[in-house]
């Protein structure tokens, strides 16, 4: 049994890895602009349109692995991954490229949903919740992984051809869907009996009911999704500085690794006593990013980006811990969030690429700034409860 469950976890390690693996990632804003003519705020437009798609797909996406279980549904996404790559890269308008990026969502949003259901689900299968926590530091490191190799891949390629990028992570997906075939079929207990009306349902009242899930939520949808949002902000942010673009795979590549590399030691290390540290951390590194215009601003950058591999993988694993219902939907729930927090980057992506577009760089990461102390203020309360109900916690 125990072979069995490392087999498949070495499996869904490298498929988690590849799902990440966007080679055309650090020069996608570069590609838009030059081979498709779109300005910032139409790549704030397109940028933000793959996640309205996700909204939309979230729940069915989530209720599919709830009901048919999470390894087609595995299957299914990376190969619309790959049919969107596909046409993506022939775009010739922004019409041409929304339809590109929305089919890519919709792979996407099947591929994050089922292979972190698939993971709960596997060490559940095989009595290995004990080990959870430890492993969910891996798999997320495998996350970042895959997108710093991915980020070298692409200083490489990009150098030769751009469209290469874009065809390589064509058939890395074609690799990760015969890969896929090998998970087992898990399918959740008590679920498949279950309507996608009452799977909603219980979904919600588990949502509603469960107060350490709804803060956990809360804290998740109020400050990690600040750290996504300037993500998507990075190619633009290297030309505000005056970086050379043809070496932004070498940033995300280091990105990369610091983020799992601080997760993988904060996975052993309480962060109750210097929880403070890391919103005067972030604020910090944003005010130093908006204020200093100079390549070597990019140290800056990645002190804001390395905070992020401290709070994220805790979070995301203490609200996999929390979902304890009987009647619970794990992938539904799971939905919710994604949902919410894609509805808060798509509506922002729009506002930034107007900045950008009408402004500069500068103001608009000044701005996000004085969001993040206004909402490191507002969890204050929050993170003090969650601080008594789970001792020991990593939350920042």
């Amino acid at each position: 049994m125990g072979l069995t469950f490392q087999r498949q976890m070495r499996c869904l390690l490298l498929l988690t890895s590849i799902s990440k693996m966007y080679i055309y990632n650090p020069i996608l804003v570069v590609f838009l602009i030059s081979n498709v003519g779109l300005n910032y705020f139409q790549v704030g437009m397109v940028t933000a349109c793959f996640y309205i798609i996700g909204i939309f797909a979230q729940f069915p996406c989530g209720m599919l692995v709830d009901k048919k279980g999470p390894k087609k549904v595995i299957i299914s996404g990376f190969f619309l991954q790959a049919v969107g790559i596909l046409l993506l890269v022939n775009s010739a308008s922004i019409v041409n490229a929304v339809i590109g990026v929305s089919v890519l969502s919709s792979g996407t949003t099947s591929i994050v949903t089922a292979d972190r259901v698939f993971f709960y689900a596997l060490h559940d299968k095989y009595d290995q919740v004990s080990s959870y926590n430890k492993n969910f530091s891996t798999y997320f490191s495998c996350r970042l992984i895959g997108g710093t190799v991915a980020s070298i891949l692409c200083t490489l390629l990009f150098m030769q051809n751009i469209e290469y990028a874009f065809y390589s992570t064509i058939f890395l997906n074609v690799i990760a869907v015969m890969a896929g075939f090998y998970l087992e079929n898990i399918l959740p207990a008590n679920m498949t009996d279950k309507s996608f009306c009452k799977l909603l349902k219980y979904s919600y009242l588990e949502i509603s009911r469960n107060t350490m899930l709804k803060s956990l939520i809360k804290y998740n949808l109020a400050i990690v999704t600040v750290y996504l949002i300037l993500y998507m902000q990075i190619q633009q942010y290297l030309f505000y500085i005056n970086f050379d673009i043809s070496y932004s795979g070498i940033i995300y590549a280091v990105l990369g690794i610091l983020s799992p590399a601080l997760a993988k030691i904060t996975s052993r290390v309480k962060l109750l006593k210097v929880y403070r540290v890391v919103p005067v951390l972030t604020i910090l590194s944003l005010v130093l990013m908006a204020t200093i215009r100079h390549p070597i601003s990019v140290i800056f950058l990645l002190l804001y980006w390395s905070i992020y591999g401290i709070v994220s993988p805790k979070v995301d694993s203490e609200i996999d811990a929390s979902i304890k219902g009987d009647e619970t939907s794990r992938g539904s729930i799971i939905s919710y969030v994604i949902i919410f927090q894609n509805m808060i980057i798509a509506i922002m992506l729009i506002i930034n690429g107007y900045i950008i577009e009408n402004l500069n760089m500068g103001v608009l990461i000044m701005g996000y700034s004085v969001v993040y102390l206004l909402l490191s203020i507002g969890c204050t309360k929050l993170l003090s409860k969650l601080f008594k109900q789970v001792e020991g916690s990593l939350v920042p």
